[in-house]
């Protein structure tokens, strides 16, 4: 809405620039008004210059006017679940992209084509309820609606009992690493034959 408001100021101000005569001249004495001598002798610029320097003045501040359309991005639009399949039933090409967020996949924010966006709000963590975000998913496969995941954290970290299950997960992965060597050894060699 700002970006509008400063664009019609801007063409206001070109249109006033560019016509003359809507602005009177500044060096025009008002009538009954006392004529005053200037305080130090300046060379005087003509008055279409005077006013367009004044009103360039006023421009730059105006374009650094925060526009919040950018700075903030308005929240997603509430739906209901039912509505998100009745959507991607009847046009799923208008839906960008579905992200499913939390890790019990609750939070569903959909996009649309245009960039607007959209999120459940009675999904439910079920297995049977058509409200679940894996009957969502399947939906979204059956349709070809392009979906995503997101966990919000790394996965969830392995908890140890004891010292002896740590040592030996440690030892698994030196393990593997030791047989991912060998294996590129093994391959140089073999290239290294085939080649004489």
């Amino acid at each position: 809405m700002y970006s509008i408001i400063i664009l019609t100021i801007v063409l206001v101000l070109t249109i006033i620039l560019s016509v003359k005569s809507y602005i009177p001249p500044l060096n025009v004495p008002l009538k009954n008004a006392p004529v005053k001598a200037p305080l130090s002798p300046k060379p005087s610029l003509p008055a279409s210059s005077l006013r367009r320097a004044s009103i360039l003045s006023i421009l730059p501040p105006l374009l650094l006017l925060p526009l919040p359309s950018l700075a903030s991005p308005s929240p997603p639009l509430p739906i209901k679940t039912s509505d998100l399949l009745t959507l991607l039933s009847t046009s799923p090409t208008s839906i960008s992209s579905i992200t499913f967020q939390t890790p019990s996949l609750t939070t569903v924010t959909i996009t649309l084509l245009d960039g607007t966006t959209l999120q459940t709000i009675d999904t439910v963590e079920s297995s049977t309820s058509p409200l679940s975000p894996l009957k969502i998913i399947s939906r979204c496969r059956d349709y070809n609606v392009k979906y995503e995941t997101e966990l919000g954290g790394k996965g969830n970290r392995l908890n140890y009992a004891n010292n002896r299950v740590k040592e030996a997960q440690t030892k698994q992965d030196m393990k593997r690493i030791r047989v991912a060597e060998d294996e590129e050894f093994r391959k140089k060699i073999v290239e290294e034959r085939e080649e004489l």
